[in-house]
């Protein structure tokens, strides 16, 4: 199996009403969609451009949103089909 490296943006926030939670940046237009950098480079200038205000708001950073300074991370993508599933390509029920 072959995999990728590429880097990506952690957000964070913890919160009374939600808790810790932890994501991916991405776009959720129905199904979400991880937002990928080839460099590290890219990553940090998209981060700065979107999300450098979060570190200078304490507002955001306080309850009732728990924001946290989004931070640069390195990912490994990777992409197999689950056998298990019984995937039938050839067939026209879609298996």
């Amino acid at each position: 199996m072959k995999s990728v490296r590429a880097w990506a943006i952690l957000c964070t926030s913890d919160n009374e009403l939600d808790g810790a939670r932890t994501w991916l940046d991405g776009e959720a237009n129905g199904t979400t969609r991880t937002r990928l950098f080839p460099t590290r480079d890219d990553a940090r200038k998209f981060c700065g451009e979107c999300y450098g205000y979060i570190a200078e708001r304490a507002d955001l950073q306080a309850e009732p949103y728990g924001w946290k300074p989004s931070r640069v991370v390195r990912v490994k993508i990777e992409i197999t089909i689950d056998e298990s599933r019984g995937a039938n390509f050839g067939s026209a029920a879609g298996g």
